[in-house]
């Protein structure tokens, strides 16, 4: 399962093993091409975007399975959701 951090700019975080990780931008063009292979994915993305990240990730063939963290307190709130390939 890889993460990704939907804010300006895609960055997507994949665990390689032995303790190592790949951290990686991309322009939010080409998050389809990146995801196409991914069936599990981990999602963060502000608050604020929640309609819009929740329409783009659906549109790209994923629905929601588990919500981690929702927080809409903080001034800098944030959602971490488990988002499923359908």
């Amino acid at each position: 399962m890889i993460l990704v951090s939907l804010d300006k700019i895609v960055t997507i975080m994949k665990d390689l093993g032995k303790g190592r990780t790949s951290i990686f931008s991309i322009r939010y063009k080409k998050l389809e091409e990146t995801l196409k292979n991914e069936s599990i994915i981990e999602v963060k993305y502000p608050y604020g975007k929640r309609n819009q990240r929740t329409k783009q990730l659906m549109n790209l063939g994923f629905k929601l399975k588990e919500t981690i963290w929702y927080n809409t307190d903080a001034p800098y709130s944030e959602v971490r959701e488990i988002w499923e390939r359908i």
